[in-house]
């Protein structure tokens, strides 16, 4: 799923991409997010959709990255939502469930 976004990231990015790691006792959070032309916040929700594309979508893709990212997080028990970077462009953070440390 990382790997995902950060090549996505990187496709539509002008001169820069962030990743921010983050961790509480109960999650960890990847955020990876570029100084692109972004996603209009009424797209947002659509571009983790199978298939959708964004409206400044690059040519060629199919329109699954994102969505099998969403996937994975859920199948994990986290999710993955998409807002706008502080970079201008747009940010994808994704969570996760804290794997537990105890021993059985």
């Amino acid at each position: 799923a990382v790997d995902e976004l950060l090549g996505n990231a990187l496709d539509y990015a002008r001169t820069t991409v962030r990743v921010t790691l983050s961790a509480s006792a109960e999650q960890v959070s990847v955020v990876v997010e570029d100084d692109g032309p972004g996603v209009p916040e009424a797209e947002r929700g659509l571009v983790f959709e199978r298939f959708r594309r964004g409206g400044k979508a690059l040519p060629g893709g199919s329109g699954l990255g994102l969505a099998l990212v969403r996937e994975s997080a859920l199948a994990s028990g986290g999710d993955a939502e998409a807002l706008s970077a502080e970079l201008g462009g747009l940010a994808v953070r994704t969570t996760w469930p804290r794997a537990s440390n105890s021993s059985p």
